[in-house]
């Protein structure tokens, strides 16, 4: 996957860890990054962490993702919310200051609306 920009491959997909893959790309190579990372929920595919080992964690990823995203690209960051003893912390406002030390201009939020589960709406 090294190389320079005008040499990487387009419309590829690849697997593993993303602080591995993200440090062989070349700076601005890519017109947009898109990210569901993991919400911390402690499910039974990941540990939980303490919220701010897990903001280190994500700072360290979003840095190397501002680092190969091109002056003119974007960042969707799709993030959840941290839950600890009752309390609940939409994520995206504790990412915003993040994205703005990785010179990122956070411009927008996307709520999801459902029907149904944790996040749903009454009608």
């Amino acid at each position: 996957m090294k190389g320079n920009r005008e040499n990487l491959p387009l419309n590829n997909i690849y697997l593993g860890d993303c602080r591995e893959l993200l440090t062989g790309l070349p700076a601005e190579c890519a017109d947009l990054v898109v990210s569901s990372p993991p919400y911390n929920l402690g499910k039974e595919y990941e540990a939980k962490k303490a919220l701010e080992i897990y903001l280190e964690e994500q700072t360290a990823v979003l840095r190397e993702c501002s680092r190969i995203l091109k002056k003119t690209g974007s960042l969707f960051w799709q993030v959840g919310a941290f839950s600890n003893r009752g309390m609940l912390i939409p994520l995206d406002i504790r990412f915003f200051p993040i994205l703005e030390s990785c010179g990122l201009i956070p411009r927008n939020r996307i709520v999801w609306a459902r029907q149904h589960g944790l996040h749903a709406i009454a009608v």
